[in-house]
């Protein structure tokens, strides 16, 4: 069986039996593989930096926002918002903001301490473990969206799609089993 990993495909026009899809929860078909929870990171050294610390949410209006740019029409903050609402920051406006076309440039931007990007969980878990980043407000927000495994005809029909959809749901599912208490990031 061959894998390929692309981040756009379009599945009407490519020979692809399966694909996972990151969409909006009330866009997805069927269960979710996992959901997405998001929070603030940014690198160890500018979460403690003395002249600008982030102790608390408002503490973000010293900082630059890190952010992927939207479709036309989304506000730059959309993947911000589930948090923002969270922690009640409605007016919530940094000092500077630097897009990226791509979030993985965002997220390599805030490990260099040039600012705070919004954290996707579980995609950045690992960094977080190991320190490369930081969450300084501590848990996430439900961000409404999450990870779908998508069939084509050709795929519904070829045995190793189904196992490889199969193999992809059980390591989803055991992944949570084997730490309920991380349910927000896996």
């Amino acid at each position: 069986m061959d894998v390929r990993i692309a981040a756009t495909l379009d599945l009407a026009r490519n020979p692809v039996d399966l694909a996972v899809r990151f969409c909006p929860t009330r866009e997805g078909d069927g269960k979710p593989l996992f959901e997405e929870a998001v929070v603030p990171v940014c690198a160890p050294a500018l979460a403690k930096n003395r002249a600008n610390p982030l102790r608390k949410p408002a503490d973000l209006a010293n900082h630059t926002l890190l952010a992927v740019d939207m479709p036309r029409g989304m506000a730059l903050t959309v993947d911000w918002e589930p948090w923002i609402q969270v922690m009640g920051l409605d007016g919530l406006r940094m000092k500077n903001t630097l897009r990226f076309t791509q979030y993985a440039e965002a997220i390599a931007a805030a490990m260099a301490g040039q600012g705070v990007a919004i954290g996707r969980l579980p995609l950045l878990a690992e960094l977080l473990r190991d320190k490369r980043l930081v969450a300084p407000f501590g848990g996430g927000a439900a961000s409404q969206r999450g990870y779908y495994v998508l069939m084509s005809p050709e795929g519904a029909g070829n045995p190793d799609a189904q196992d490889f959809a199969r193999w992809l749901r059980n390591e989803a599912e055991s992944a949570l089993l084997a730490h309920p208490e991380r349910a927000g990031e896996l």
